[in-house]
C-alpha cells in the first residue's frame, strides 16, 4: 500500500511510509504493528492490577471484564460479591492446597482477551455450520420421504 499525498504528515505516516513518504507498507507489518500495539494496551491495563507480580488474583480478573459490562453499581458488586464465595468455597475445598487459586498470567489474560475480540468471527462460522448442518438434515429428512412414496416419516434429526 502506498501512501496518498497530504498536507500534514502524522507521526503514523512517517513511521509507515518514511519521511518522505515514499515507503510502502506490507501487510505483514502492519499486522506486526497492530499485534505490538493491542499487547502494549492489554500489558498496560493488566499491570494496573498486577502491580508488579507476576499474577494477578482471580477476583481482579473478574474486576476487569466487569469494566466492560453494562452492570449498575448493585449488580456489580452482587456479581464480585458471588464471585468471591465461590472462591473462598474453592480455596476451602481444597485439603492439600492443590486446587487453590493460582492467579491468572499475562499470557493467560491475553490469550482470553483475544478470544473475546474473535467470538463474534467464531460465533458467525458456528451459525454457518449450523444452519449448513439443518440444512443437511431437511434433505436427507425429504429424500427419505421421496423414498418411501410420500409416506415417509420425518426423522427428527437435527
Amino acid at each position: 500500500m502506498r501512501r496518498t499525498d497530504s498536507d500534514v504528515d502524522t507521526t503514523l505516516q512517517i513511521y509507515f511510509f518514511g519521511k518522505r513518504g515514499d515507503g510502502e507498507l506490507r501487510f505483514d507489518d502492519f499486522k506486526r504493528f497492530m499485534d505490538n500495539l493491542q499487547t502494549e494496551v492489554l500489558q498496560m491495563e493488566y499491570n494496573e492490577f498486577a502491580k508488579g507480580t507476576a499474577t494477578i488474583s482471580e477476583m481482579d480478573f473478574a474486576r476487569i471484564l466487569l469494566r466492560y459490562t453494562f452492570l449498575n453499581v448493585d449488580e456489580h458488586d452482587a456479581t464480585l460479591s458471588r464471585l468471591g464465595l465461590r472462591l473462598d468455597a474453592e480455596v476451602a475445598a481444597s485439603e492439600d492446597g492443590s486446587l487453590a487459586l493460582k492467579g491468572i498470567t499475562f499470557e493467560e489474560f491475553k490469550d482470553f482477551c483475544l478470544f473475546l475480540n474473535n467470538l463474534d468471527d467464531f460465533t458467525v462460522k458456528i451459525n454457518i455450520i449450523n444452519n449448513y448442518l439443518i440444512k443437511c438434515n431437511y434433505d436427507l429428512d425429504c429424500n427419505e420421504n421421496v423414498h418411501a412414496g410420500g409416506q415417509g416419516h420425518r426423522s427428527g434429526r437435527v
